[in-house]
């Protein structure tokens, strides 16, 4: 049996303003939302550790699919949420009723999605665009010289050889960098290949790019709240026509009963 479509019933509604404070709220938990999937990625990161190859890059699309269903979940809410508040403000403003200014400005904007997104991701997006015009490729490091070599510290010749081995560099502003991005974006790190230098300098020169990808997904979210309301509105006349027709139904019902009566 096929499936029936939901009825959809659009109502005209006012549109509001793509910047407001209302906005910037959003864009502040949108930014939490991305740190704090960040502590989701740690502690998958150690499923991801120990699988390999298909498997890995199966979990960590699943992984992103988890998280951007969440930002399209929250922007579709708030998309819902802002057209219901233009419905009540272009039904004032038909009305000849004040209105709030703040009200109005907080009303459905197609383009306020992609804003708060945006805000919400900038401290991340200019952290990696100024990584990416830094990271250099990673060549693998000195290591710690074997015991048995320290007997020959005493020779002149062999000392001065061997002081090369001993030489340290602290982490400086690009590994720093490194560091934060790589957990920022750990579930991409495996789609590239961690153990691949070039495959890993291409990641982090895309790294402003790949930063945008969950994020984006509430700007797409908040996109669908016109059709969402409509499916409201859809539901509410069906659940009437319903009614309705089961009344008649009793009532039709109740007729036929007291005509068959004896009296």
């Amino acid at each position: 049996m096929k499936k029936q479509e939901k009825k959809l019933i659009y109502k005209p509604f006012a549109k509001g303003k793509v910047l407001t404070k209302q906005a910037l709220k959003k864009a502040l938990r949108i930014f939490l939302l991305l740190l704090i999937a960040v502590i989701f990625y740690l502690f998958t990161g150690q499923l991801l550790v120990m699988t390999g190859g298909v498997l890995r890059i199966i979990l960590s699309t699943l992984l992103i699919g988890l998280v951007m269903g969440l930002f399209y979940y929250e922007g579709a809410a708030q998309g819902e949420e802002d057209v219901s508040l233009g419905e009540i403000i272009y039904s004032k403003r038909e009305e000849g009723q004040h209105i709030n200014s703040e009200d109005s400005n907080n009303c459905y904007h197609p383009l306020k999605g992609f804003a708060s997104a945006f805000l919400g991701v900038l401290p991340i997006f200019i952290i990696a665009l100024i990584f990416s015009f830094i990271a250099q490729k990673q060549v693998y490091q000195l290591g710690v010289l074997p015991s048995w070599l320290t007997a020959f510290d005493r020779h002149r010749n062999i000392e001065i050889a061997l002081s090369y081995y001993k030489e340290t560099s602290s982490i400086g502003l690009e590994g720093t960098l490194r560091i934060v991005i790589r957990m920022l974006l750990f579930p991409f790190v495996h789609f590239f290949g961690a153990e691949n230098p070039d495959n890993m300098l291409l990641m982090e020169r895309l790294s402003p790019l790949l930063s945008l990808i969950v994020p984006s997904a509430y700007a797409i979210g908040y996109l669908s709240g016109p059709k969402r309301r409509a499916e409201v509105h859809g539901d509410i006349a069906t659940g009437k026509t319903k009614n309705a027709k089961k009344a008649r139904r009793e009532r039709i019902k109740r007729q036929k009963g007291g005509d068959g009566r004896i009296v």
